[in-house]
């Protein structure tokens, strides 16, 4: 990536960043995820604003798979 001095010179293919973003969404997603399951306890103890923020990064499909890996079919129901 470019400097902030460099920004002038700043050039890139609109496809290709589009690409990175999709995968760096993705990675962020999965590491939310891969997170959330290994420490699902301190949920418990997270705000509300922390719950809301880690609950909007997630699909829906998400929610389904952590609540089966947690065999807690209502985690997200029971604790939003």
């Amino acid at each position: 990536m470019h400097s902030f001095e460099s920004s002038p010179n700043f050039k890139y293919e609109e496809k290709m960043l589009n690409i990175w973003g999709s995968h760096y969404r993705n990675t962020c997603r999965l590491s939310t995820i891969l997170i959330l399951i290994s420490n699902h306890d301190n949920w418990y103890e997270s705000s509300q604003t922390e719950r809301d923020i880690i609950s909007n990064v997630l699909r829906d499909n998400d929610k389904t798979g952590i609540a089966k890996v947690l065999d807690d079919s209502k985690f997200f129901d029971k604790h939003l």
